[in-house]
């Protein structure tokens, strides 16, 4: 007998939840997703003619290795009067398991400016959309936490970022309970615009069938503002 799946479904009011078999999940969130984010990667700036409340300040991409993983992403960092600064991405997470996990980002920057030192703060939500290979299921995850980010010098050459998100099992869909994703990275700018960096990574997730530790490596990589 086929085991009953969720699809997750854009309506005109929002997202629901319909009983599906097979793998249509994947494609279902993977077009949700675009709809969500692609409007606001699309326009410079995200706003209607002669609307000066936010200002396209930054775009960056940013691509890590790992024994056995890779990432990509593509961000963007929109300063909306009133509001502040809000960081959004999208990219995705590709292992040699061939787990495939599209993954969006939507920050809200704070911040902590002392005399000698900077610390930033984003926090806000994660969304995972997973194609499990070995279990040859899909998943999709909600997830909150943040970033902290303390810059040594006031230059803000040379950084170390803690990164930590949870899904938990009420926003979790598919075969997977929950998502634990936590990272630690030293950072440095060697030019103007580009910064290379070597952190961790867990990034783990619970399913019916047990625990799969997605990444679990130290990695290297880069970001470079345009």
């Amino acid at each position: 007998m086929e085991e009953n799946r969720l699809e997750l479904q854009g309506t005109a009011n929002g997202f629901r939840l319909l009983p599906r078999h097979g793998k249509g999940l994947w494609l279902a969130v993977a077009t949700a997703l675009i709809g969500v984010v692609a409007p606001a990667f699309a326009q410079q700036p995200v706003v209607v003619e002669g609307d000066e409340r936010v200002d396209a300040v930054d775009r960056f991409i940013e691509v890590y290795v790992a024994d056995g993983a890779i990432q990509a992403q593509y961000g963007q960092e929109l300063r909306v009067e009133g509001f502040g600064s809000v960081e959004a991405r999208g990219g995705f997470f590709y292992n040699e398991t061939r787990d495939l996990i599209g993954v969006v980002d939507g920050l809200l920057l704070i911040g902590d400016q002392a005399d000698v030192r900077l610390i930033e703060v984003n926090v806000g939500t994660r969304l995972y959309a997973a194609f499990l290979n070995a279990e040859n299921e899909d998943t999709f995850a909600v997830g909150f936490g943040g970033e902290a980010q303390w810059f040594f010098t006031r230059d803000q050459r040379s950084s170390l970022k803690l990164t930590a998100f949870y899904s938990p099992d009420i926003l979790t869909f598919g075969i997977a309970n929950n998502v634990q994703d936590v990272g630690l990275r030293l950072e440095t700018r060697i030019f103007e615009a580009t910064d290379i960096f070597v952190g961790y990574r867990s990034l783990e997730i619970k399913t019916t069938l047990g625990t799969r530790d997605v990444d679990d490596n130290v990695h290297i990589g880069f970001r470079r503002d345009f």
